[in-house]
């Protein structure tokens, strides 16, 4: 099982901008407006987590490590390496 990382960022102040309130979908779903998911680097697929606050509900990005088995495969890094290896 891979573990993963979060990243905590440093809270900033937002300044609010007129019509940003959101209507909650038919299964609870609420659009996290553009500027605040590129604020957040915030992409499609990304886990955000979602807890309650005093003042009422808190979403978080959350920043796992991606799993990087498999991304030189078919490169010739490996066989470059083990080239190395035997002319030392």
């Amino acid at each position: 099982m891979a573990t993963s990382i979060k990243v905590i960022r440093v809270i900033k102040p937002l300044q609010y901008d007129c019509g940003m309130a959101q209507k909650v979908g038919p299964e609870g779903q609420v659009l996290i407006p553009k500027k605040f998911r590129n604020e957040l680097c915030i992409e499609p697929g990304d886990e955000v987590e979602v807890s309650l606050s005093e003042n009422g509900v808190l979403i978080q990005s959350v920043h796992t490590t991606k799993n990087l088995r498999g991304i030189f495969s078919g490169s010739g890094m490996l066989e470059m390496l083990m080239s190395d290896r035997r002319k030392d």
